[in-house]
């Protein structure tokens, strides 16, 4: 795709991430495991119809949370690229 007669943007937003340790499929979803604050591990039951919509989703990307809520996948080069860690939060 030639993207040189395209507009170019860059990304300042905020939004809460971790990266994907393991994704079970359990009935009617899927269970998300990931790193959480600190490196805790944590977990998300997700419905099918997510995991359709991110059928690339794979281990070791970054399940990522906007602000208003809505939940979506960043494969891993796609995320660190684009994002760094906000370490004077609460």
């Amino acid at each position: 795709m030639n993207t040189r007669k395209m507009s170019r943007y860059k990304c300042h937003k905020i939004v809460h991430a971790g990266q994907i340790t393991a994704m079970v499929a359990m009935q009617g979803g899927f269970r998300i495991d990931y790193t959480g604050r600190n490196g805790e591990a944590r977990f998300i039951n997700v419905k099918d119809a997510w995991a359709a919509k991110h059928a690339t989703a794979e281990v070791g990307g970054y399940l990522v949370v906007y602000e208003d809520g809505f939940m979506s996948y960043s494969p891993k080069k796609a995320f660190e690229d684009g994002y760094s860690l906000e370490t004077d939060h609460d």
